[in-house]
């Protein structure tokens, strides 16, 4: 598993990024893998925002959160 962020850093991210209470089930199955750290950063750049395309500011701000860039994600 790539360790750019700690389970800790992540949980932050969330919580200050706006991330809607209900959520699609693969969004909210991807948020939980990624914050158990059993999923991968670009995995879930690609599908927590596959099933509501509003979700990619949220995806975003996850991302810059923990200050992962676009481009660092496609080196992985």
């Amino acid at each position: 598993m790539d360790r750019i962020a700690t389970i800790e850093q992540r949980a932050q991210a969330v919580l200050g990024c706006q991330v809607p209470e209900t959520l699609h089930p693969l969004s909210a199955s991807a948020l939980d893998a990624f914050l158990r750290d059993e999923l991968p950063v670009a995995a879930f750049a690609r599908l927590f925002p596959m099933a509501n395309s509003s979700y990619i500011s949220v995806t975003d701000c996850i991302l810059a959160f923990i200050e992962i860039t676009k481009p660092a994600l496609a080196a992985l």
